[in-house]
């Protein structure tokens, strides 16, 4: 077994002790992976999608260019971006692997990623990118990151997301999930 077999299968154990059955190959070729994941959830319908970054998507968030040159180029920002690419995935129309790109690109736009610690400092990086619609009708995509050397378990995933939600909401009242005004705190008269 070569070192790159030791690590997906690493990887794999891991994320099976949280209750994930992940895939350790990228294209038919190997995965080399990093100790950063991405998940993308709401608080309507659940975990949408989750995945283990590799090392040279890692490497491109970091640098700029690369895989994301086409983004970075075109005339939407990465929140209309990854906005589109929610309601485009949710409808059946875009493939995973072009999904965790734009999600890739967004989470290295974003001030929450712009404020982790350094990769060779922690455990591992989560970053977990919560949409939801209000009660009028309004997008909302907000991020967090957590750190820890395995997966997330789906418990530590919706304690993260409410966290998140919890926070935007204390910057933002206007703006609960559709139905879930009861998260906001109000001033007692």
């Amino acid at each position: 077994m070569n070192l790159e077999e030791a690590r997906s299968k690493r990887l794999e154990a891991d994320a099976a002790s949280q209750g994930w059955d992940m895939v350790t190959t990228l294209d038919g070729g190997p995965f080399e992976p990093s100790r950063v994941w991405i998940y993308s959830i709401n608080p309507e319908t659940g975990l949408r999608y989750a995945t283990h970054l590799s090392s040279a998507y890692y490497r491109d968030i970091l640098a700029g260019g690369g895989r994301f040159k086409a983004f970075e180029e075109s005339a939407f920002t990465p929140l209309e971006l990854v906005t589109r690419a929610v309601e485009t995935f949710d409808a059946g129309q875009l493939h995973r692997h072009a999904f965790l790109k734009v999600l890739a690109y967004f989470a290295g736009s974003t001030g929450t990623w712009a404020k982790l610690e350094p990769l060779s400092e922690v455990g591992g990086i989560h970053f977990v990118i919560t949409d939801w619609e209000t009660d009028d009708g309004r997008s909302i995509i907000s991020s967090i990151a957590t750190y820890a050397d395995k997966p997330l378990s789906i418990v530590q995933l919706a304690q993260t997301m409410t966290e998140q939600v919890k926070v935007h909401l204390a910057a933002a009242p206007d703006l609960a999930p559709k139905g879930m005004q009861q998260l906001v705190s109000r001033p007692k008269d």
